[in-house]
């Protein structure tokens, strides 16, 4: 936690757990929809494909903003949050993409 704020917290702020989260949603979110809707085919589809990534990056960019302005964590801890976020979304991203996506047919047949 940054040293020059009035109240002194005790949990652990390196990375921040917030960044990591919001990060993980936006990159996940932007990957998502790039490369998984596709079904109305016009313009319409590249509108509302383009609202949900900017919506989802302000939202992530103005977290990661808020948690500097109120002094909850330093510059270097929302920057590595981000990082390891988005990495994290990546490869869960890649993970649901080629691994799990192909046995989805399998597994939706299967009598429980």
């Amino acid at each position: 936690r940054p040293v020059y704020r009035e109240v002194v917290l005790e949990e652990h702020g390196m990375p921040s757990n917030h960044s990591q989260y919001m990060w993980f949603v936006c990159v996940y979110t932007v990957l998502f929809t790039k490369y998984r809707l596709h079904h109305l085919g016009h313009r319409g589809e590249t509108i509302w494909k383009l609202i949900s990534v900017l919506l989802s990056l302000s939202c992530a960019g103005m977290m990661s903003y808020s948690r500097v302005y109120l002094q909850y964590h330093t510059v270097p801890q929302v920057v590595w949050g981000s990082v390891i976020g988005g990495c994290a979304a990546i490869v869960w991203f890649l993970i649901t993409q080629f691994l799990l996506t192909p046995w989805f047919p399998t597994i939706s047949n299967w009598r429980i």
